[in-house]
């Protein structure tokens, strides 16, 4: 057996004359979302208006990045890095999927607003 990078090649099987590629990958398939809340907060942060919610989050829903852009202008984000803070945090409940797959976008859509920037929680980026 060879391994590539996320790919193993298995030897042919007898009689079949050609290689079977196996997917193999270790890292989870990531996933972006967009989907723009028109409720406030409700909390002492309500005067930022709406708020338009990006993330990422991996093959089984689990966010990994949160980003959160509200109408006033403020931005905050959320990462394993910077999990949560006087703002709020990062998802602790996966996104259900099935529900989320008409908000999908693809993964430069995410990163160009990630890095927009700067953000209120300016820590978090």
């Amino acid at each position: 057996m060879r391994w590539g990078v996320g790919y193993y090649w298995a030897r042919p099987r007898v009689g079949c004359g050609r290689r079977i590629i196996v997917r193999q990958r270790s890292a989870k398939l990531k996933r972006y979302f967009r989907r723009a809340w028109a409720e406030t907060r409700g909390d002492q942060y309500s005067h930022w208006g709406a708020s338009v919610w990006y993330f990422e989050v991996d093959s089984s829903g689990l966010v990994l990045r949160q980003l959160e852009i509200y109408e006033a202008g403020p931005r905050i984000a959320f990462h394993d890095d910077h999990r949560e803070d006087d703002f709020g945090g990062l998802s602790l409940e996966p996104l259900d999927l099935t529900a989320f797959s008409s908000f999908e976008i693809d993964r430069e859509s995410f990163e160009a607003a990630w890095r927009a920037g700067p953000f209120e929680n300016t820590s978090a980026a």
